[in-house]
């Protein structure tokens, strides 16, 4: 807006001031959420300059300004990033979903503790929306789903095991589970997400692991849960428990 403006030249003509440059020396960038009005862009005398939702102009003080609006980035991997703070929630579902699939969780652990930072934030703003009457508890669940199996993955092995955190949590959700009355989907998702850590530590899982796996109780899923973590073999998680 207007105000933007006026603030980025005072912030450009101190800045010039500092380093003793040029006002033709001088790009300066603008990364909006939201896409202002038509009218203020050719007020301003903003035109697009090549990749979609990239604006330019040349301001009566000097310099340039470049524009660049989330909302119309294109859904390339490189803006990714950028489009999780877009105003729309049709672009930062977009946005998460290729930062997902083109597995950038594994550019840092940094980085992927971020965007899932980003991703709890922004769904607790929008679970009330409209927009969000479609989305089902089911599909909220899976995602959640794949997106700790993202974070696991991305994870180095020597941290994952290392969490304090991680051995609390599947110790408080079997206390949790219990309290709600042991449901057979919450049995079934401990032992996938014992399965997907198993798998992670020591490879393919064997025929009679994943017997074991799939018949246990949740007290022997909470067991085995906790030697995970200092285990060196199959064997020493479920002691000995198959033929």
């Amino acid at each position: 807006n207007e105000k933007t403006l006026t603030w980025l030249s005072l912030y450009d003509a101190l800045y010039l001031d500092t380093v003793g440059l040029e006002r033709h020396q001088l790009k300066s960038v603008i990364i909006s959420a939201i896409t202002p009005r038509k009218e203020f862009l050719a007020k301003h005398f903003f035109r697009p300059v090549g990749p979609v939702g990239v604006y330019e102009s040349v301001p009566p003080w000097g310099g340039v300004v470049r524009l660049i609006f989330l909302n119309e980035l294109a859904d390339e991997v490189h803006n990714a990033p950028l489009k999780c703070f877009a105003s729309r929630q049709a672009e930062q579902k977009k946005a998460f979903e290729t930062i997902e699939h083109a597995g950038l969780f594994k550019l840092s652990v940094a980085f992927g503790q971020i965007v899932v930072g980003l991703w709890r934030l922004k769904m607790k703003s929008v679970l009330n929306s409209p927009e969000m009457e479609g989305i089902t508890p089911g599909y909220v669940m899976q995602l959640g789903k794949e997106w700790f199996e993202s974070m696991v993955d991305a994870t180095p092995e020597e941290e994952l095991f290392s969490l304090p955190k991680l051995k609390h949590r599947l110790i408080q959700e079997h206390r949790d589970g219990e309290q709600d009355g042991k449901r057979d989907g919450e049995k079934k998702g401990k032992a996938e997400m014992l399965t997907h850590l198993l798998q992670r530590r020591f490879g393919d899982l064997p025929t009679w692991a994943c017997e074991s796996l799939s018949k246990a109780d949740l007290s022997s899923l909470e067991e085995w849960s906790l030697r995970i973590f200092d285990a060196r073999s199959l064997d020493e998680v479920f002691r000995a428990g198959h033929d």
